[in-house]
């Protein structure tokens, strides 16, 4: 089963939008029991990535383990797990959502950045056409005058 939700357009959203992927989550929950949660969304530099936020943990899965002695625990691994799997995927949705929130926000400012650039070339480049047109019309403006001296000239000569 697949539920798809829209991303945060500002900072504002994600609270509200973490409570619309905790009912999506539960209602989910609720038909089809335990959940596999994957999330896609915009990472910094890796463009959109999948991630898999549950069950939490499964990359580790066959990887060897790295200390000698395992941590000493007052509850069984599963009961530790199932007890902290809220803080971790409270934890998980808020970096995904303020990551990509920013990565899409960076990625709105770089749009707006090039749109500034092209409005000043071609603000520079209609700056350029008025004053060649402002110039043609200053020439147009002289030959008529030299045109109208010499009209006036040649009716003062006498002849």
């Amino acid at each position: 089963m697949v539920s798809s939700l829209d991303g945060a357009s500002v900072v504002e959203e994600v609270a509200h939008l973490l409570n619309e992927v905790v009912v999506a989550l539960t209602t989910l929950h609720d038909k089809h029991g335990p959940l596999a949660v994957y999330c896609l969304y915009h990472g910094s530099e890796d463009g959109i990535i999948m991630e898999r936020l549950l069950p939490p943990f499964q990359n580790l899965l066959h990887k060897p383990v790295r200390f000698a002695y395992p941590p000493v625990l007052t509850l069984s691994p599963e009961e530790l797990l199932g007890e902290r799997a809220d803080h971790y995927l409270f934890a998980a949705l808020h970096e995904i959502l303020y990551t990509s929130l920013m990565v899409e926000n960076q990625q709105r400012v770089t749009h707006l950045q090039g749109a500034v650039q092209h409005l000043d070339h071609e603000s520079d480049r209609l700056a350029r056409r008025c004053a060649i047109l402002r110039q043609e019309e200053i020439i147009e403006e002289i030959e008529v005058i030299l045109l109208g001296a010499t009209d006036f000239g040649e009716t003062l000569r006498p002849g």
